[in-house]
Order: structure tokens, then C-alpha cells, then sequence
């Protein structure tokens, strides 16, 4: 068996998977340096992963089994991926210019530029809601040299001119912006490292009112260079971090989570004890369209060689974590990035170091385009056809008659159409037209079905195309 060794970015497209079941594993390109690779799964069912080679940005995408033609955007660092309606966009940064290009039917096209301070970029992340109807929370946020922290966001026209939203972060702010909730909408919130006085402080901004807010601390045990954030339903705010690296035991990576009320719940410590030089790093954290928690990590143990690696992986759902680990198949890295994009099983991208070869690698839980069905053999829901335009038709199976509720969601986890059915025992069903609950045509893109009956819940996921 060769050595690995493993430079890991992870996104989790998720759905619920079977703790037993271990991810397929396809190897979608190569580079000769590691680097952090992004990845994202489109409504119609293909993933798209992006990473440097050479000082070029590449992207491949994948549906099922077939992976398509390697693309080479060109000179560039730092891709990130997002949803957006009816596609997905990339972004990279070639000096101090972001491009962006848009992946619109099985194919890219350029889109558009935005520009800073016109310093280097040493990071950037992109954030998008992907199902919606607009484009409404669609953020780009950047560190350029100098340690100054930008924001641009886009709604349904161009993009905003670039914000200067703080001008001296000490160092390695890595700056992620994502949606908050306001008492009016939305609005933007910016989640940033200030090294100033070297203690690595873990901070967060909001703009109300066209002005960005003084930076408040996030509260418990947040800091250090390593963190990631995402929101889930209700755009509650989820966060994966590590503190600024003390003696040994070298580290701790916790969990935090800010309710959709605005509070935010005490730190769950996630660390795995493995002896004395515990040292876990390179995290990552991805919440899917269920409001499942993914969290990820790299961790070193004492002494050298492949037991000393580990990459961890777990779930909470229901306020219960559940360790992953054993369905990532033994692989081991660093630099791990977690974020879930879509209804789809869940997906991690990582380059692996295989005999010389870094191999740019995807391990996905089910094939693209998988349906969720009840764990319960006597209740079920299916969809047919998927993806449609303009009709499709859900069938429901009971073993007993029942009064069901059946609701359909969209990737920001809106319900939009709610039904009250009372059914026979066996398989009914019930047609859906496209439109929400107002009677409006709703945007093309991925939304999720889910049916209650009593204790017994299913879901699957539906594509609207137009």
C-alpha cells in the first residue's frame, strides 16, 4: 500500500447517509503542491470542484460516474464556489483582481470582475443561497495585503462596489461573509481573525443600515487562524474553530451555534483524545438543507507516520453528535474547508499525496442524483419526474391510513407550499405545479420535499428546470 499523505478542503453536499456506508472515492485531477481544493453540486445533479495547479485555477465536473473535461481557467489562486440561481459561480483571484465566471448548462462563461485596494488577495470566500429566486445573498469577501478585510454582494443586476470593512486586521483575517437575520431580511455578516495583540480574536460585523458595526467577539472559545462558519435554516449561524496554538496538547477545536433567536449556545469541545500532543487544525463545517452539522478536522498525534494522522468527521443532528470517521475510509490530511451547498449526499474534496502524486480526490456518500426515502419501509416518498417543468407528481406510501403533512422547502430551508392531505393506507398521489403557497411560479433550482406522518417523516429532493 503507498504512502499518504493528504492536503484536505471537504465540502458536505448532504443528506442523511447510513453510518456504515464508507464514501466512494474518485480521483478528478492532479497537482504537484497541495493546495485547498472548493467544491460544489449544481441543481442538476453535478459536482464541480476547483483547485490550483502551477499558478493556474482548474475545474472538473462530475455527475455519476462520468467526469467531464478538465478546464483551465488560468492564471489565478484561491477558487471558491457558490450556488446561484439556475448555476454556479467561481471566483478567483489573479493579483488584486477577482474574477468571476458563471456555470450555466454544462459549461462556464465569464461573468465578472471586482476589484479592492488593488493589493494582493491572500484569501477570498464566496457565499450564495443557490435555490432562491434572486441572488440575494450572494457575498464575496476578501483579505488583500496590508491585512484590510472587503466585502462586495450581488442581488439580481452587477455587483455592488467593494466595501472596506476593516483596514488593519493584524494578520490572517481569512474574512467569510454569510447572511444573517435582521428584523427587516437579511443582511450581511462578516466573521474575521484580528491578530492584533496576539491573541488571535475571532470576530464578527454586521452592516446595518448601509454602516458596518464595530467588531464584537464571538462568544466562548473562538480564535486562532483556523475556523469556518456556515447558517442553516432560519439562518442560524454555525461555526467550527480552533484557539491560537498553546503548549501541548496543542489544540482544541470547538463547535458554537447562534440560534435564530440570536443567542448563542455554550461551546461544545470536539477534540479527540489521542495522547498528550492532541493537535487538531485545518477545520471545516458545513451545514446541509436538513440543518445537519458537519464538522470536520485534521489532528496530529506524537511520533511519525500514517497513525499519527488523523482526519476526523462527525454529525449532529438533533442535538446528538455522531462520529463520521469510519465513512472516509482511513484517509488522513490537513487543511480541511467543510461547507454544504446542496440536498445532495454528502461530498469531500482533498488533494492526497499518492506515491509522489498529489491527486485531487472526491468522496461522495451516494451517487448523484440519489432520492432520501424514510429509513421506514412502510412510509415513503418518491418523485416522478425529476428534475420536471412544469408538473410533477409525489407518490406516498402508508401502511395505514393517516393524516400527512407535506411540505416543500428551498435551499435556504423556506417552506414554500405546505399541504394537508388526509390519505388511505397504500400508495397515493399528488400532484405539485411549480408554485408556492401564493400560487406564484417559483424559481428554477433544487428544492426539498418532506412528508410527516405522526412519528414517520421522508423526503427527497426535486428539481424545478425551466
Amino acid at each position: 500500500m503507498p504512502l499518504r499523505s493528504t492536503f484536505i478542503a471537504l465540502a458536505l453536499l448532504a443528506v442523511a447517509i447510513p453510518a456504515s456506508a464508507l464514501m466512494q472515492i474518485f480521483v478528478v485531477g492532479s497537482t504537484p503542491w497541495p493546495n485547498t481544493p472548493a467544491i460544489v453540486v449544481t441543481p442538476e445533479y453535478t459536482e464541480i470542484v476547483a483547485w490550483e495547479r502551477a499558478g493556474h485555477v482548474y475545474t472538473v465536473a462530475r455527475n455519476g460516474d462520468q467526469i467531464f473535461g478538465e478546464d483551465d481557467h488560468g492564471p489565478g489562486e484561491h477558487p471558491a464556489l457558490c450556488l446561484i440561481p439556475n448555476g454556479a459561480l467561481l471566483a478567483y483571484a489573479e493579483g488584486g483582481t477577482i474574477h468571476v465566471e458563471r456555470w450555466v448548462w454544462d459549461a462556464w462563461a465569464p461573468d465578472s470582475s471586482v476589484t479592492g485596494g488593488g493589493n494582493a488577495i491572500l484569501s477570498l470566500s464566496l457565499s450564495g443561497m443557490g435555490g432562491s429566486a434572486s441572488y440575494e445573498g450572494t457575498y464575496l469577501s476578501w483579505e488583500e495585503s496590508g491585512y484590510s478585510v472587503w466585502f462586495a454582494e450581488r442581488l439580481d443586476g452587477p455587483w455592488s462596489p467593494s466595501e472596506q470593512v476593516r483596514d488593519d486586521t493584524g494578520g490572517y483575517a481569512r474574512p467569510r461573509a454569510l447572511p444573517a437575520l435582521a428584523p427587516l431580511g437579511l443582511r450581511p455578516r462578516i466573521y474575521y481573525v484580528n491578530a492584533h495583540n496576539g491573541d488571535y480574536a475571532l470576530l464578527s460585523t454586521d452592516r446595518v443600515g448601509g454602516i458596518w458595526s464595530g467588531p464584537a467577539p464571538v462568544p466562548g472559545p473562538a480564535g486562532g487562524v483556523d475556523f469556518d462558519v456556515d447558517f442553516g435554516p432560519e439562518y442560524s449561524q454555525h461555526l467550527i474553530t480552533t484557539l491560537w496554538q498553546p503548549d501541548c496538547p496543542c489544540n482544541h477545536v470547538y463547535y458554537l451555534e447562534q440560534t435564530a433567536d440570536g443567542d448563542w449556545l455554550p461551546a461544545t469541545e470536539l477534540t479527540v483524545h489521542v495522547d498528550d500532543y492532541d493537535w487538531p487544525q485545518s477545520v471545516g463545517l458545513g451545514v446541509d438543507g436538513e440543518g445537519r452539522v458537519h464538522a470536520a478536522w485534521y489532528q496530529l498525534a506524537l511520533g511519525s507516520g500514517p497513525d499519527t494522522e488523523h482526519l476526523y468527521y462527525q454529525v449532529l443532528e438533533g442535538g446528538v453528535w455522531t462520529d463520521a470517521t469510519a465513512e472516509l475510509g482511513g484517509h488522513a490530511g490537513p487543511f480541511c474547508n467543510v461547507g454544504a451547498d446542496s440536498w445532495d449526499a454528502a461530498s469531500i474534496v482533498w488533494c492526497e499525496l499518492v506515491s509522489g502524486q498529489y491527486q485531487v480526490t472526491v468522496a461522495t456518500a451516494a451517487p448523484i442524483g440519489a432520492v432520501e426515502t424514510s429509513p421506514s419501509a412502510g412510509f415513503g416518498l418518491g418523485v416522478s419526474p425529476n428534475p420536471f417543468n412544469p408538473r410533477t407528481t409525489f407518490a406516498l406510501r402508508l401502511d395505514a391510513p393517516a393524516q400527512v403533512a407535506l411540505g416543500i422547502y428551498d435551499a435556504a430551508g423556506r417552506r414554500v407550499r405546505a399541504l394537508e392531505l388526509a390519505l388511505p393506507a397504500g400508495t397515493s398521489t399528488v400532484d405539485w405545479d411549480g408554485r408556492d403557497d401564493a400560487g406564484r411560479r417559483l424559481a428554477s433550482g433544487v428544492y426539498l420535499a418532506r412528508a410527516a406522518a405522526g412519528a414517520e417523516t421522508a423526503s427527497a429532493r426535486v428539481v424545478l428546470l425551466k
